[in-house]
């Protein structure tokens, strides 16, 4: 396994839950084609599976909606909901080859057993998935040392506790130090809530 692999499949077992073949060309500076070269001897090998998805691709962000740090204004919660819905709307629906860790992966780096990728999320996974891009091109190494997804952390929450979508965290301490968030078509009173809760535990955040 070469640097770029271990780099993608680092990130599906511990910080992603899917990359489409586009993102993974966009990650590692080569053409799409190329890309599913780089991808099929992981496939051959059993560490992800390939699977063809139909979703509304998000253009990649040129920024988050929001930027917000404690002791900051708060945030108009009508007029990013009023974005989100709008960008949602206006992405028309495109079938995508994607990649997802297996079972077999995740026991070999070691990962957190997660429960089988949800077609009916993909949107959102790969949103998320624009976000940590966004992130990796300005802190390449920030990102691999720092960046958590949510499958990391999760059974750490009550039921009804927000989980937010990526944090950074302190390495030794596990401590978080920034929440990033995906908001796909989110309404006001969810942007409302998520900001509450980010308020409520004084960490600094990036809405997409």
């Amino acid at each position: 396994m070469n640097e770029v692999q271990q780099l993608l499949m680092t990130a599906l077992c511990f910080q992603v839950r899917v990359f489409d073949l586009g993102q993974v060309a966009r990650c590692c500076a080569i053409s799409p084609s190329q890309a599913d070269s780089l991808t099929a001897p992981l496939a051959k090998r059993g560490l992800i599976s390939r699977i063809r998805l139909r979703v509304r691709p998000l253009t990649p962000p040129s920024g988050p909606l929001v930027r917000w740090k404690p002791g900051g204004p708060r945030p108009h919660a009508g007029r990013i909901s009023y974005h989100a819905k709008e960008r949602y709307r206006s992405r028309s629906v495109e079938e995508v080859t994607a990649i997802v860790p297996t079972g077999l992966a995740l026991d070999i780096f070691g990962a957190p057993k997660r429960k089988p990728f949800r077609r009916e999320c993909a949107d959102h996974d790969l949103g998320v998935t624009e976000m940590w891009l966004y992130a990796y091109r300005r802190w390449p190494k920030v990102v691999r040392r720092c960046w958590q997804g949510e499958d990391q952390y999760v059974g750490e929450r009550l039921k009804y506790e927000k989980v937010e979508d990526a944090r950074l965290i302190n390495p030794r301490t596990e401590e978080p130090w920034m929440v990033f968030e995906y908001a796909g078509a989110y309404r006001k009173d969810r942007v409302e809530s998520f900001h509450d809760y980010m308020e409520e535990q004084d960490l600094p955040y990036w809405l997409f």
